[in-house]
């Protein structure tokens, strides 16, 4: 379930199989104040409700939701029995679909067991570029796979296909990507700017770095996460200059929690990342000028009115070049 989707990695590897590194971490290293793998949770805390389902309708496998769809494994394709599974299964855990986030009527049926190719599967997951969530023997009876962006999945698909996995035998997720964060600002005396080369040639790497700078007479301590860097780029030759890097909707990051303090005057790059300059699905992109955009936060331990602040830094422009 989508919940809990932050797993296997660390600050260093958010974002990598799209080509792209960051880490939060500020330079020399902040202090770690927790850390944290989050693994997906149960899925059934009733097992006297699964139970009963599995007596009344032997058809019955199982249920999962990732996003906001409530996958149902069936041994029918009687649309009169899956519709009476169904119901049952949204009766008996009603409550918990809606903690789940499962939507009224966004549900998918999966037809049979794929328990055979489950070896097959997750030697595969192996090859799966841009993978964020899998779960492997889950209670669908297949592996599943979740993906940073929808445009990664044919490449996902054809993966399985070459190992000799059916598409019905594995679930493939993915969600559309997230906005970028718009604040509020964060009212203390810091001024956050990107540091980029104003120009990259296609197939290289260009280097970003996000340098904070205290401008007051204090200083100011605050806490973050270890992926709370977001950024997004755009072609500015479009037309609403077309997103070509969007913010995932999901990262593989560790929930850690990070210590900043800031001596007035003092400058510090308190984020970093290396792109490839390709897009999500790993297509190089066209000459051109490009905006890169990015927030960093929220910031726990310094004020704000509105929530938990953000640092805003303005967008930079840059030019991607032939190779």
């Amino acid at each position: 379930m989508l919940k809990s989707v932050a797993i296997q990695s660390g600050a260093s590897l958010v974002l990598l199989s799209q080509g792209l590194t960051a880490s939060g971490q500020s330079l020399p290293a902040p202090v770690a104040i927790s850390a944290v793998l989050v693994q997906p949770q149960d899925t059934n805390p009733f097992p006297m409700i699964e139970e009963q389902l599995h007596k009344q309708y032997p058809e019955y496998i199982g249920f999962e939701v990732y996003g906001d769809t409530l996958y149902l494994a069936v041994n029918s394709t009687d649309p009169a029995v899956r519709l009476q599974i169904l119901r049952a299964v949204q009766a008996g855990h009603n409550s918990f679909l809606q903690v789940l986030g499962a939507r009224p009527g966004q549900v998918r049926f999966l037809q049979g067991s794929g328990v055979k190719y489950l070896a097959a599967a997750d030697d595969a997951l192996n090859h799966i570029r841009g993978r964020t969530f899998s779960q492997f023997a889950s209670r669908l009876e297949r592996v599943v796979v979740g993906l940073q962006h929808p445009s990664q999945r044919d490449e996902a698909e054809a993966v399985f296909r070459a190992a000799g996995v059916p598409l019905d035998a594995v679930v493939i997720f993915t969600l559309p990507p997230r906005a970028l964060p718009t604040g509020p600002a964060l009212n203390a005396p810091l001024a956050a700017k990107l540091s980029l080369p104003g120009t990259v040639r296609q197939g290289k790497t260009l280097p970003i770095s996000l340098l904070v700078r205290n401008t007051g007479s204090s200083v100011v301590a605050f806490e973050y996460g270890a992926c709370d860097f977001h950024m997004e780029v755009r072609r500015v030759a479009t037309k609403r200059k077309e997103i070509v890097l969007p913010v995932p909707s999901m990262e593989v990051c560790l929930t850690i929690g990070y210590q900043a303090t800031f001596e007035p005057g003092q400058t510090k790059a308190l984020a970093s990342a290396q792109w490839t300059v390709e897009t999500m699905d790993w297509k190089k992109l066209p000459p051109g000028e490009y905006e890169l955009r990015a927030t960093f936060g929220p910031l726990l331990g310094v004020g704000s009115d509105q929530g938990q602040p953000y640092l805003l830094p303005a967008p930079v422009k840059f030019k991607v070049l032939r190779r």
